[in-house]
């Protein structure tokens, strides 16, 4: 049974989560999340707790700006999501026998400077998964800060959001997993992430 005080590790009063908002990072990711928007006005109605960090948005603004509808749908999911700008992530690999994380340095082990990995208990075909139970998006440290907020875009807003939908989400093609792209779809949805300027 889901218990209020071991969500808040035994303080409801200062770890609630009213709304379900379950996008959690620190001030560095926070930065990189509002860059992603590419509008500096849309970017002021995210907002950051730094106490619990998590992330909320503004739900009665309207607007048609991609990314912050998918971020609000984030935000909304059920899902925990984790952001974070960082030089390295531990990942498990299910098809290893061995259990122990394996260290992946993002400029140097990736073709792209980020990467999201899914919940270690997510889907059955996941293979690459996060050592905890929430999804990874994670951007390296870069000082070109526009190229930075679209590689957090294409992860957080292309391969995450995708996941959360029961979507494929990974660029490979391939015949085995649902989370395969068979039919080029993840890469045509992550194309019009990548055209947005930033």
């Amino acid at each position: 049974m889901w218990n209020l005080y071991s969500f808040c590790h035994n303080n409801p009063v200062t770890y609630w989560d009213p709304n379900g908002a379950i996008v959690r990072t620190d001030e560095v990711g926070y930065g990189v999340i509002k860059a992603t928007m590419g509008d500096e006005v849309l970017a002021k109605n995210i907002s950051w707790n730094e106490k619990t960090g998590l992330i909320d948005v503004n739900r009665s603004i309207r607007t048609d700006n991609t990314n912050y509808i998918a971020l609000m749908q984030l935000v909304d999911s059920p899902q925990k999501i984790m952001v974070s700008v960082t030089d390295k992530v531990v990942y498990a690999d299910r098809r290893n026998e061995i259990k122990a994380g394996i260290i992946l340095r993002l400029l140097e082990d990736l073709e792209a400077p980020g990467i999201m990995l899914p919940p270690r208990h997510g889907r059955k075909d996941d293979i690459m998964v996060n050592v905890k139970d929430y999804i990874l998006c994670a951007v390296a440290n870069m000082t070109d800060k526009s190229f930075q907020a679209q590689t957090l875009a294409e992860e957080l807003y292309g391969h995450a959001w995708l996941y959360v939908q029961g979507l494929p989400y990974l660029h490979e093609p391939g015949s085995q997993g649902s989370g395969l792209d068979k039919n080029g779809f993840v890469n045509r949805y992550i194309g019009l992430i990548t055209e947005r300027k930033y």
